[in-house]
């Protein structure tokens, strides 16, 4: 665990880039640690692609000279690829991401009640965290 000079953790807000990987993305709602995010092309108009996430928290890197000179000892990010499916769930309706993103926040609050607040670095995840199962993620149409 790595606290700051008084013994707690200071943890940087997720910021969410209004461009992510090609795709220009929105924050729908927040709940705790589990986020919606809706995602489409930048010549496309319409959302089409939704994404329910369990915001992962990790300590700040070493190297990150800025943000630990401010205090942070944890930095909040999104799930990388290589834990999509078990952190992260794409949907192509905002009305299924909803539903998921409301089960994910009810499994969220039961696994905090039970086993507390989850930090990467110093902790595993329990088996019994049961998040939405997601389908398989459609292509994205072309625009």
């Amino acid at each position: 665990m790595h606290d700051n000079e008084q013994g707690h953790r200071k943890i940087l807000p997720l910021r969410v880039k209004p461009m992510m990987g090609g795709f220009v993305v929105e924050v729908v709602r927040r709940t705790d640690r589990i986020i919606l995010l809706q995602k489409r092309l930048p010549k496309l108009q319409e959302f089409r692609n939704f994404e329910v996430c369990v915001i992962q928290v990790n300590t700040v890197h070493p190297r990150s000279l800025d943000t630990l000179a401010q205090g942070y000892t944890h930095i909040e990010c999104l799930p990388t690829s290589n834990s999509w499916g078990k952190s992260g769930w794409t949907y192509n309706s905002l009305h299924a991401a909803e539903e998921a993103f409301n089960r994910a926040v009810k499994d969220y609050k039961e696994h905090v009640t039970k086993h507390g607040e989850h930090f990467s670095d110093d902790m595993e995840e329990p088996d019994d965290m049961h998040l939405p199962e997601a389908p398989e993620p459609d292509d994205l149409p072309e625009p």
